[in-house]
């Protein structure tokens, strides 16, 4: 039985060896090897950490441009939207002119033709005439002209327009009026600043 016995105190040594040999390399670590190993584990964990705020900064990125482009696709149509308005307005404006300029040639034919053309009569015909042809002339566009017609046929033009070309323009209509036989044209030039 001895041989038991040895077998029996080897085994008694193997497992104390085996228990040396796992508590062997716990106790016998020393403070560096630790120290790299939590600088290893440090250094995954930023990584970690950066791969993730690259991606939140990606993502942001990519939503902040998506946000600007339907920004920039909103005020384009919103643009086109008033672009369409100020459009519609503009040609009603103008068709309310080309009306009230035919009115007023219509007033101008019944003065006319009431008047039994006194000079009194005659001046007031040619003043509503030149001011329905002053008004129904796109060219004239941007002016402020006011007309006194007196002493039978001799015209004052007054007011202001944005340029030279455009008070030649209201003379020119004026001296085309029938009836009108001068023409005073002291229409101030508007200057930009």
């Amino acid at each position: 039985m001895r041989t038991g016995w040895t077998w029996c105190k080897a085994l008694t040594a193997t497992s104390a060896l085996g228990l040396l040999v796992v508590a062997g390399p716990v106790a016998a670590q020393s403070p560096l090897e630790g120290a790299e190993r939590d600088m290893e584990r440090a250094g995954r964990e930023a990584r970690q950490e950066g791969r993730q705020a690259g991606q939140e900064i990606e993502q942001g990125t990519r939503q902040a441009g998506q946000d600007m482009k339907q920004g920039a696709r909103e005020t384009k149509q919103e643009a086109r939207e008033a672009k369409r308005e100020a459009q519609k307005e503009a040609r009603e404006a103008k068709r309310e002119g080309r009306e009230e300029a035919r009115e007023a040639k219509q007033e101008a034919r019944e003065a006319k033709q009431d008047s039994g053309l006194t000079a009194e009569a005659s001046d007031a015909w040619i003043t509503t005439k030149l001011k329905a042809s002053l008004i129904g002339d796109d060219r004239l566009e941007g002016s402020d002209i006011s007309v006194d017609t007196e002493n039978d046929g001799v015209v004052t033009l007054t007011g202001t327009a944005p340029s030279e070309d455009i008070k030649q323009r209201a003379g020119d209509v004026a001296r085309s009026v029938e009836g009108v036989r001068k023409v005073n044209n002291v229409i101030r030039v508007k200057t930009s600043r």
